[in-house]
Order: structure tokens, then C-alpha cells, then sequence
């Protein structure tokens, strides 16, 4: 196996599988590097992704600066949902379970910096 089919290889290999063959020198020069990276990302600042998720379940992300998109999209949303599902739960109050679970939600969520730029790294405005 050559070198580019040998990299090519490590692509479908679990981590189990790519660190079985390591020395206890090499694991522990690799747990120092680990250590050092995880508190790096740990003392990153923190970014926000707000998510949207509407009545049928579609996630939609906006980066932490589009929060007011987030906004727009979970209020209209909201408004296309609540007249339907609030005139059947008036007719059936039965269904209340329906009428949260219809409703969409916005939710923050935060992550350390470098994982907040990865998210987005392949993405151009909202993710959906």
C-alpha cells in the first residue's frame, strides 16, 4: 500500500483503530497534545448559533450576529402554525399536546469559538 492509498485508508478508520498501533510513548506524547488542545478550546471564547426549529421539524441555524433573522423566521413561523393549531385546539382542547408540539422554538446554543468557526466553515448564511 503506498503512502496516498495509506492516508486515503485513515479516512475510514475509528480512533480506537488509528491509535491501536501506537507505542506508550507515542500515546503518551499524544495525550499531551490532546490536553493541551481541549484546554484551549475550553478557555476559547464562547459564540452562539441560534437555532429554529419549525412545526415540522427543520432545524434552521443563524450565526450569532443574525439574531434577528432567527428572530423573523421563528415569528412568522409561529404565526403560520398558531391560527391553525390554535382553532383545532379551541375545537378539541384534547389536543394540547398538539399545540406544543407544533409550535416552533428558538433556541441559543453556545459553543467555544473554534467549533463555532467549524460549523460554519462549510456554510454560507443559514444552515437548514
Amino acid at each position: 500500500m503506498n503512502q496516498k492509498e495509506l492516508i486515503e485508508n485513515l479516512g475510514s478508520l475509528s480512533f480506537e483503530e488509528r491509535i491501536s498501533d501506537l507505542e506508550l510513548r507515542q500515546l503518551v506524547a499524544m495525550r499531551e497534545v490532546l490536553e493541551s488542545k481541549i484546554s484551549e478550546v475550553k478557555s476559547a471564547p464562547a459564540r452562539t448559533i441560534w437555532v429554529v426549529r419549525n412545526a415540522k421539524d427543520k432545524d434552521m441555524y443563524f450565526r450569532e450576529e443574525c439574531y434577528l433573522d432567527a428572530l423573523a423566521v421563528f415569528l412568522s413561523s409561529f404565526e403560520e402554525n398558531f391560527k391553525t393549531v390554535a382553532s383545532d385546539f379551541t375545537a378539541n382542547p384534547m389536543l394540547s399536546h398538539r399545540f406544543s408540539s407544533e409550535m416552533p422554538l428558538l433556541t441559543p446554543y453556545r459553543l467555544p469559538e473554534p467549533d463555532y468557526l467549524r460549523f460554519w466553515s462549510s456554510a454560507d448564511g443559514t444552515k437548514s
